[in-house]
């Protein structure tokens, strides 16, 4: 990714993290920082890099998770994406289903080349367990820059689409395993960004960058236009993009202080 298109990235994050901090409910209130349990929805827009960056381009993902707040701000948790629209970068794969006029045939004898071409995408998803820290800003304690880095799994694989693979005879029942290229292995990710609880918890959000890193290698025995996959060594990818999450409370352990009177 070159320095405009950081850059960029940049200046829509910095903006969530200007609002946070300037919210003000009263002159004198502090949020102190409080045991929490959240849930999250959460979106990204990713750029692909290594071995993906070979085959898609840049992808969506939508995702959930659980993370347990300490009172001293750090942060434990289990997550997992699904990530989709990478559409290719080529469709030299597509190659193996044309005949001598490049024409991609459905079983009826119809040609089916432009759906396939539509249809055809990078399809990813990864579980991870992780843990960060969050670095309180002014008197926002539970709020502030979020560190994060987890671990876990991945898979990913070339979708052919429902529509295309139950027509194209070539890509009906096992044969469409050999054109998938689905491969999975090992992920690990870094992750900076603002995480602000509001007062109301229910209107928490986060925003930052996370950058994924994959190692993967073929799930299946052979690939058309590749051929066998035994020995095959792990490939590098990696997934660097913008990430935003509305954040659901589940559980909060506040401060509790009892007054005698004698």
């Amino acid at each position: 990714m070159n320095r405009f298109k950081l850059l960029l990235i940049l200046l829509l994050f910095l903006p969530w993290m200007v609002y946070g901090q300037s919210i003000k409910p009263g002159k004198d209130y502090v949020d102190s920082s409080t045991t929490m349990v959240w849930t999250e929805v959460n979106m990204s827009c990713q750029f692909p890099v290594g071995a993906l960056h070979d085959l898609f381009k840049v992808n969506g993902s939508v995702g959930t998770g659980v993370t347990v707040k300490t009172v001293s701000n750090w942060t434990f948790g289990i997550r997992g994406n699904y990530c989709f629209g990478g559409k290719m970068r080529n469709n030299e794969i597509l190659d193996l289903l044309k005949d001598h006029n490049g024409y991609i045939y459905n079983s009826d004898g119809s040609n089916n080349k432009k759906d396939v071409e539509n249809e055809i995408e990078g399809r990813y998803w990864y579980v991870t367990a992780g843990f960060g820290k969050i670095f309180a800003l002014d008197r926002w304690k539970n709020s502030g820059i979020w560190l994060w880095a987890d671990f876990g799994f991945a898979q990913h694989k070339v979708y052919l689409g429902s529509q295309v693979s139950d027509n194209v005879p070539l890509l009906q029942d096992n044969y469409r395993k050999a054109f998938d290229r689905r491969s999975s292995g090992f992920t690990m990710s870094q992750s900076i960004g603002y995480l602000f609880i509001h007062r109301v918890r229910v209107a928490s959000f986060y925003v930052g960058l996370e950058f994924r890193e994959m190692w993967t290698k073929p799930d299946r025995n052979y690939i058309l236009g590749v051929g066998p996959t035994e020995g095959t060594p792990y490939r590098f990818s990696g997934l660097f993009g913008i990430k935003a999450s509305w954040l659901i409370p589940l559980y909060e352990k506040k401060k509790v202080s009892t007054f005698y009177t004698y």
